[in-house]
This record gives structure tokens, sequence and C-alpha cells, in this order.
């Protein structure tokens, strides 16, 4: 026999010579020697799915058949096909193996690759968010998870509602980057005032999608608007009015305000010699001991937001000093039923007289007139009242006494 052969081809020769020595021409085969196994190449590298089934592709040639193999133990029969498609792959790590056998019978080490199975969406959710109204743009925190392919992006979804009539959702922003553990969005309320509620999707890396809160929105009437974590927002400062200014005559004075605002919480108020406000929940309050002079009182307003609304100020003048009124003459007498009296007063801010013949039903005087006739006096004593107003209502009342004597009887003078 042959021997030493080298792998390749060889070619083998023979001739035959007679017993008178003559030799034929040379006949020759050519032998292959193939002593080395087969190299088989898996045309995918190692990946995560997210189905329980795949399809391998490999590549040989001068292959009598291959096998495959999920355990390196068991082998399958495949024939030359180049691709397989695996079933029922487990969730998790799956290494799936292929070796060829040529046609000299030569087995090669099998080859595998790793398909991890992941058919399992991520979870994630929004943090709590506290207080629930804001008034400036906040940082939303949320946190996700995922067992195997790790995330491929999260996204805050929002509505916008007036806690009665539900809109949305929106999709805000995606983050595509972790750390996954402490996710932030900077929300800037981007539907103005009203009612936020939130939730997440996440995405792995094989777009398995938690469509969970999603399903509860559109599909499950019973759970409408399902969300992580819900807040308002109002960035609106509140207003209040007050009407006027006012001058009074005690040291008590009851401040009223309104305001069309729905949405307050409270109010604050306080007086020009206190640093500090106090909180009223109604639209009135009572200031006592108001100096004498000039009182600036001041109010606000803050909504369920925290929005602190303009400070509006009116002045209260406190005057305790009533006018007083002077009348040269208070006991008079006269043979006339009329009686002008003339007064003045020392007061600079009087804001009207009046005058009475009986102290009760009084009577308005002329604008800048201090003086006033009395007139159908009757005979003998009267009773004449004046009265002086000043602006913050304070009174003086001078009485003075006519009276009215029989004229003298006329002369009759003869010859």
């Amino acid at each position: 026999g042959f021997e030493n052969l080298t792998d390749g081809g060889n070619t083998l020769y023979v001739r035959a010579t007679d017993n008178a020595n003559n030799t034929g021409d040379a006949d020759f085969i050519v032998v292959t020697v193939d002593t080395l196994p087969p190299e088989v190449t898996i045309t995918e590298d190692s990946k995560i799915i997210n189905t329980t089934s795949f399809t391998m592709h490999w590549s040989f040639t001068d292959v009598q058949y291959y096998e495959i193999s999920t355990d390196n133990e068991t082998w399958r029969n495949v024939g030359t096909n180049t691709t397989h498609e695996f079933t029922n792959l487990s969730e998790g790590s799956n290494i799936l193996y292929v070796r060829a056998t040529d046609n000299a019978n030569n087995t090669c080490e099998p080859v595998f690759i790793t398909v991890t199975v992941d058919t399992t969406p991520p979870t994630s959710f929004v943090n709590h968010i506290s207080p629930y109204w804001q008034n400036s743009s906040i940082m939303i925190n949320g946190t996700a998870s995922d067992a195997l392919s790790g995330y491929g992006s999260v996204a805050l979804y929002y509505y916008s509602t007036d806690n009665v009539t539900f809109y949305g959702p929106w999709m805000f922003n995606v983050i595509y980057v972790g750390p996954w553990e402490g996710i932030e969005w900077f929300f800037d309320f981007p539907n103005g005032t009203g009612h936020y509620w939130f939730f997440s999707i996440a995405t792995d890396n094989v777009n398995n999608v938690d469509f969970e809160l999603l399903y509860h929105y559109y599909f499950d009437v019973e759970e409408p608007g399902a969300n992580d974590t819900i807040c308002a927002y109002d960035n609106t400062i509140p207003t209040v009015n007050v009407t006027k200014e006012y001058i009074i005559n005690t040291d008590l004075f009851i401040l009223h305000w309104d305001t069309t605002e729905t949405d307050i919480k409270y109010y604050e108020v306080r007086s020009n010699d206190s640093i500090n406000w106090t909180v009223v929940t109604n639209n009135s309050y009572l200031f006592i001991n108001l100096s004498a002079g000039n009182n600036t009182l001041y109010v606000r307003g803050v909504d369920n937001a925290g929005n602190v609304g303009e400070t509006v100020s009116i002045n209260v003048f406190v005057d305790t000093t009533k006018p007083i009124i002077a009348v040269p003459e208070q006991n008079v007498k006269t043979n006339k039923n009329s009686f002008t009296v003339s007064w003045s007063s020392n007061d600079t801010d009087t804001r009207y007289y009046e005058v009475s013949y009986d102290g009760i039903t009084w009577i308005p005087v002329e604008e800048n007139e201090t003086s006033y006739t009395f007139t159908n006096l009757s005979k003998g004593e009267n009773k004449l009242y004046i009265r002086a107003v000043d602006n913050a209502n304070n009174t003086d009342q001078v009485i003075i006494t006519v009276t009215v004597t029989t004229p003298p009887l006329p002369i009759n003078w003869t010859q």
C-alpha cells in the first residue's frame, strides 16, 4: 500500500512489465486525502430577541451533512441545509450549536452562539410628586427596571385635566440613556394651568413595551386615566380688590375685599405698624387698636399653587376729634318770627352742617354756608340746633335759645 500520503490530492501510478521485459504505459488515479475536520461559520452574532424562535445561518463547503443541538449532547441531522429555525426557546439564555461532517466523515468541533430570549416587558413608574399644587417647572423623577435585555428608552406621558374631563395622553419626552434607577424629566407644564396625570412607558432593547397604563387609558372603562402620580399647576398671580380709602372716628375697622379668583387658598393681612402677616380665610378682617392719624392696611391672596398675589393697600385715617362750633350769641331775644344764626368752626375737614328746630329732624345747610335763617318761630322761647359733621362722622352740636317777644303797640298821635 501507499504510505505517508499527504492531505490533499495524491496521484498514484501503476505500470506493468511482462516476462520479455516489455513495460506498458503507466496508469494513475488521484487519491484525495482529507484528515482535517470541517470548519463551520455561523453568520449571526450572539443576540437578544423577544420571541421564542430563532433562525440560525451558517456556511461551509464539501459537507456531507450538518447537525444542530441546543445542549451539545443531543444532535439532530439537518442534512445540507445551512439554516435552521430553533423553536420553543426558553426565556433567558439559550446556547445554539451546529457542527459539520464532511465527505471523509471528519466531524468538526461544535460552534455556537448565545441567544437570549426576552419576552417580558420592562416596568417603570413616575415617583410621587409633592406638593400637589405647583407654580413653576419641576423635576419629575422615575424608576425603571428590566431583567434581561436592558432599557432602550423611557417615555413620560401626561394628561391635562379639569378633574372632570380627561384629555390626552400626550408624550412629553423620551430618555434613551440611563441610569434607570434615577430617571429625571424637567417638566414645564406645556398645557398651562390645570390638573396633570403622569405615567411612563418603558421600552427595552428588544422592543418589549410596557403598555399596561396605556391599555387602561384606552380600553379599561372601569379605570380610565390610570396613572403613576398626579399634580396641579397654576402660575397665575391672584388679585384682590379693595374699594376705597376711609376716614373713621374709632380705632376699630373692618376691611372688606373681593376677588374674581376661584382657587384662593387663603388671604394675608397686616397693618403698617407690623411686619408679620396674619392668615385669613374669609373676605374681611377686623383691625383693632389703630393709631390716630393715617394707617395703611395691606391685603394679598395666596392660591392653591402657592402663588402670592400683589399686595393691595388702603389708607384708613383715624380721626376722633370732633369739630367745635362757635356761635356768638346763644340767648337771643327778638320781636320777629325769624332769626338768622351765624357760626364758625375750628375744623378744617367739616363735611357739612345741619340745623334743626327740635333736635330730631335735621335740615342740611347749603355747602360752604355757615349761617341759616330760621323762620316761623313761635312766640316765646325757641330752641334752635346747629350741628357740624366732619369726614370721620365726628359731630358737635350747639343749642341756642331765641325768645320771640310781642312787638310794641304802634303809637297814634293826635293834635
